[in-house]
């Protein structure tokens, strides 16, 4: 009897090793969508206080804690606890509906994205060369062929996942900014889809896009966020080889710092990239509320 797995493989074509691609990534899209749905409170937090919401009383304290007195707006936390004693849990989970969407929409076009260029255009963004090598063995030029090639590659299925997820980012957008006016206009997301639609045709979903706002300002924000991430870890890691250790240190241990210091580069990079990404995250965010009203 065939199984799921093979039907599938048979339905889109692909060899074993695709296959084995797609469910590992089938599992954490949907692990990473179970974490973001019972996290979402933190997303409508900080998609309210981008649209500027503070109804919450100031505080007083001092600058930079030995500085003079000042008032200073609500942090997250004060601002999430003081949400949730005057509304409740529902606002804070507005949207969750619309999120899951984009964010199974949204992954599944950039890995099928991903996939499509790997099975026919290997050669986008640059030859497949190194790829199994480990840094240690590159050249510089070679590092550097292989970081373009990948972060082109990953800028490519990335527009086409945000593209995809664009609709239901704004619809989600729009039902957690109904909180800042009382308003019930956006409901389940099948009915809002068509409240757009309607109201406002298909450059609704994209908040004028293709002028410049809304959906650019958050390509803009993920090229950085790409870009950005590749070029810090390829310059620290280039940095670390060319950096001479100590002779007692063996091979291997110098195999394993580096190991772990990419690892860790991983995590780190990308919050100190968004500080760039941020402003243009900003903008996409409150482009998302344009003719909403």
């Amino acid at each position: 009897m065939p199984t799921i797995g093979n039907r599938r493989r048979r339905m889109f074509n692909m060899n074993e090793e695709e296959a084995a691609k797609a469910d590992k990534y089938g599992r954490e899209l949907v692990v990473k969508t179970a974490v973001g749905a019972v996290l979402q409170p933190i997303a409508n937090i900080k998609i309210l206080i981008q649209l500027g919401y503070e109804p919450f009383p100031l505080t007083t304290g001092k600058k930079f804690g030995i500085g003079r007195d000042a008032y200073f707006l609500p942090n997250f936390l004060s601002y999430g606890r003081n949400l949730l004693n005057k509304r409740g849990w529902a606002p804070l989970y507005n949207g969750v509906d619309a999120g899951i969407i984009s964010n199974l929409f949204g992954g599944t076009a950039t890995f099928a994205t991903t996939m499509y260029l790997d099975r026919y255009f290997a050669d986008f963004g640059g030859k497949a060369l190194n790829l199994e090598k480990e840094e240690r063995e590159l050249s510089d030029h070679e590092s550097f062929q292989r970081v373009v090639r990948a972060a082109v590659r990953q800028t490519m299925a990335k527009t086409v996942g945000v593209i995809v997820a664009r609709p239901f980012t704004v619809i989600m957008v729009r039902k957690v900014a109904q909180l800042i006016g009382g308003e019930t206009k956006y409901a389940d997301v099948l009915s809002s889809i068509y409240l757009v639609g309607h109201e406002e045709g298909p450059r609704g979903f994209f908040a004028y896009a293709f002028v410049l706002l809304g959906l650019v300002p958050q390509l803009i924000a993920e090229f950085i966020t790409i870009w950005g991430v590749h070029t810090f870890i390829y310059a620290v890691e280039r940095g670390m080889l060319r950096a001479q250790g100590p002779e007692h240190i063996e091979e291997a241990d110098k195999e394993e710092l580096m190991t772990s210091t990419k690892k860790v580069l991983h995590l780190v990079a990308p919050f100190i990239v968004n500080t760039f990404a941020y402003p243009y995250t900003l903008v996409s965010t409150i482009m998302a509320c344009t003719g909403s009203g």
